[in-house]
């Protein structure tokens, strides 16, 4: 238990694959957001060189303990044009990969962003609902013992999503850059052996879209690899920045944030199936360069894929349709809460904004209301479906009822990693 001041806010944190997210407890949205992506570049101490991985410089720390890396965080710092600088994520699948990357991301939220210093707040993070034991064990070591912080609450993305809406029980279906997952939670439980996942999802959408652009041979340049000179005015003069030390990792970043920004103002979820009409009417889009982009039937056929992958499928991934990913986890649960869980169907993550998502959903999910009972909708606010994963631990970390179940570093010195699982179940 954790008996802290009064006078000293939570602080919520919420890293996702896309964005990071951060703030004070009991605030109605976080204070902070910044891609979860990270810039690298590799220093060789012997003799100044900067290089990337693509260089060779850095492949294995333990071999050249001289190599030296330099991490850049927030969206300024990583669109900056800066030589040999590798863009990576520290999540993959959801769960965290690269551990020294999402240290400088906790960070950065922590001093950079929040101003903040961590070890006079007690941390609530959020984490994905099929978050392994080792995973919380080790973010719970590093809260403790390298940011000092005096207390500590691990919650599932799910159950606070469920907060956000008011709801003690229900079925998340949360969809975002990384992974789409469906979660049933029950009296502020996620159930585990239900949870059915995916990752095909919003950055999985993009490159989808990307590949289809370049095989219709359309170049998209974003703005950070333009030079645009005035001719007279109003005519520019429009040519591509090529330079050989831009990493590829950083021109498919940049590239694939102007297609993430077309994505979210021109597709939309059609009603029923969708094949190559060309009857669709198009929609423009200015592209960086100046260039108008008709979007024809791809806006209707990219986000189809969420309902329909089957042309996704190969050897290694078998995508399951979204409407066969909520009937097998529903099939998972108890007969007894069944009907509960899909009369409280809540939609979470930026995918969910697609225009006609939530009609088409609806339509497809007659063969479960036909087994199982009436479904019904929860859709929160555009805006609280990007944020509900943190204004769920807002609200929590702001209870007053909540203050006994911190994890405390008095608690974390005397029974170690075995308490995280107590604590948080």
């Amino acid at each position: 238990m954790y008996g802290g001041g009064d006078d000293v806010s939570a602080v919520v944190l919420d890293v996702g694959t896309s964005y990071s997210k951060g703030g004070y407890a009991g605030e109605d949205s976080p204070k902070a957001i910044f891609p979860t992506d990270v810039g690298v570049t590799y220093t060789s101490g012997k003799d100044g060189m900067v290089g990337s991985r693509e260089q060779g410089i850095g492949e294995d720390q333990d071999m050249d303990q001289d190599v030296k890396k330099t991490y850049y965080i927030g969206t300024n710092s990583i669109t900056y044009k800066r030589p040999h600088m590798e863009i990576q994520n520290p999540l993959q699948d959801g769960l965290i990969k690269d551990w020294e990357a999402m240290e400088k991301i906790w960070n950065h939220a922590f001093r950079e962003r929040l101003n903040i210093n961590p070890n006079e707040h007690p941390i609530l993070l959020a984490e994905p609902s099929f978050n392994t034991r080792q995973i919380r064990e080790k973010v719970a070591e590093l809260m403790f013992e390298k940011f000092h912080t005096p207390a500590l609450f691990i919650s599932k993305n799910a159950v606070l999503t469920s907060f956000a809406s008011c709801k003690a029980s229900s079925l998340v279906l949360d969809s975002g850059g990384g992974m789409t997952s469906i979660v049933p939670v029950h009296d502020g439980y996620a159930i585990k052996n239900a949870i059915i996942k995916s990752n095909l999802a919003g950055n999985k959408l993009s490159s989808e879209y990307y590949r289809v652009l370049s095989q219709k041979n359309i170049r998209i340049n974003p703005h950070n690899l333009i030079k645009k000179t005035e001719i007279k005015h109003p005519e520019y003069n429009v040519s591509v920045i090529e330079s050989p030390e831009l990493t590829e990792s950083y021109r498919r970043y940049v590239s694939l944030e102007t297609i993430r920004d077309l994505k979210e103002s021109s597709f939309r979820v059609s009603n029923g199936a969708v094949g190559d009409d060309i009857n669709i009417a198009t929609v423009p889009y200015e592209l960086p360069d100046g260039n108008l982009l008709e979007v024809g039937s791809d806006r209707f056929q990219i986000p189809e894929l969420m309902f329909n992958p089957t042309s996704l499928n190969d050897e290694t991934n078998n995508y399951l349709p979204l409407p066969k990913m909520i009937y097998d986890s529903v099939e998972k649960c108890d007969t007894d809460i069944r009907k509960e869980l899909i009369a409280n169907l809540l939609l979470s993550g930026g995918n969910t904004l697609f225009q006609g998502f939530s009609d088409r959903l609806y339509m497809e999910l007659g063969d479960l209301s036909q087994a199982f009972g009436k479904v019904k909708f929860v859709v929160p606010s555009a805006n609280e479906r990007k944020y509900s994963v943190w204004i769920g631990g807002s609200i929590l970390g702001s209870l007053g009822t909540f203050q006994q179940m911190w994890m405390s570093k008095s608690e974390w010195e005397e029974f170690g990693r075995p308490l995280v699982e107590k604590k948080c179940p």
